[in-house]
């Protein structure tokens, strides 16, 4: 019997969506959070994506907009913030803008702190397109399996 592959979600205002081939099926529908998530999984699992630029000009204006995604996030069984870049990146200044690499990290630091929200550096497109299908199909097959805790018999 062969094995379903999930259907990837991909947001429709997604503007430079990842492609990862005929063997993976993907649909493109509005998403409330992030850009990325598995069918039947929308309310539970996000990727945001972010290029460097993008990462640090939505830092830079963290308005109420952006917090609310963080919250929305927050309350997700598995998301995640994936930036096609690196630290040192940041450390380098290959951003637009004129923040300090020290309050990029900061910020991306204190996002982890208040809204536990991870923030995964992939260095490229490439690695986080790989990294993103892998993080969606594993995130399913966790969520999907039974917890350790159900059909335990409780004394």
């Amino acid at each position: 019997m062969a094995t379903l592959i999930p259907t990837i979600i991909i947001d429709t205002r997604e503007q430079r969506p990842y492609h990862w081939g005929a063997d993976q099926p993907t649909h493109r529908v509005a998403l409330a959070s992030g850009d990325y998530s598995v069918q039947g999984y929308e309310s539970r699992l996000t990727v945001e994506r972010k290029t460097l630029d993008d990462f640090t000009g939505t830092l830079m204006k963290a308005g109420e907009r952006f917090h609310a995604e963080l919250s929305r996030m927050a309350n997700m069984d598995a998301a995640v913030i994936v930036v096609e870049a690196m630290p040192m990146d940041v450390h380098q200044h290959l951003y637009k803008g004129g923040a300090a690499p020290a309050s990029i990290l900061g910020m991306s630091i204190q996002i982890q702190l208040d809204h536990g929200v991870p923030i995964y550096w992939m260095g490229s497109r490439a690695v986080a397109c790989d990294w993103t299908r892998r993080y969606l199909l594993a995130a399913v097959k966790s969520l999907s399996a039974p917890r350790k805790d159900q059909g335990e018999n409780e004394s």
